[in-house]
């Protein structure tokens, strides 16, 4: 694939019909439920390709979430590699004070297991513990440091 023909996109009336469309296929919402109100669509070479958001769930860490999801015809092809790394990136650059980048991946979603492990987050199971405790049973939650926060720290703490 030609990565630089990714293009991701915010919301506009005219990408309503990705949403009409796609959202009713359970093979993208089986995991992730997304609306035009809080996601990103996601392109190649102008075709459609999937939908993505970010978010920040505790407010108190500036961590963030990433949730993707692909049409059945860019999956298995990079592209969910692709994203994730890319975004993820685009996360740490404009965030420097984000210490972490999340995935949440329902426990029988092996190919989006392998993604996570393939793009260098690893099993946060202090995370996992939290939601267990709210009887989420289902969610592993896989993490990546940023770099540059831990940079940050160290200039910070060697100069003091």
């Amino acid at each position: 694939m030609e990565w630089d023909k990714v293009k991701f996109e915010s919301f506009r009336p005219s990408y309503e019909k990705y949403f009409d469309t796609y959202l009713k296929d359970k093979s993208i919402t089986e995991y992730v439920s997304f609306s035009k109100w809080d996601s990103s669509l996601i392109f190649y070479k102008d075709d459609f390709a999937g939908f993505y958001k970010t978010i920040t769930p505790d407010e108190e860490k500036n961590d963030k979430e990433i949730y993707i999801a692909l049409v059945p015809k860019y999956r298995k092809k990079g592209m969910a590699s692709y994203v994730v790394n890319t975004l993820t990136n685009n996360i740490f650059t404009a965030s420097p004070d984000c210490e972490y980048v999340h995935l949440s991946i329902d426990k029988e979603n092996i190919s989006s297991i392998n993604l996570a492990s393939n793009c260098g987050f690893i099993e946060n199971s202090s995370l996992e513990q939290e939601l267990r405790e709210t009887g989420d049973n289902r969610t592993l939650v896989f993490s990546r440091k940023n770099p540059f926060y831990v940079k940050e720290y160290q200039i910070n703490h060697l100069s003091k």
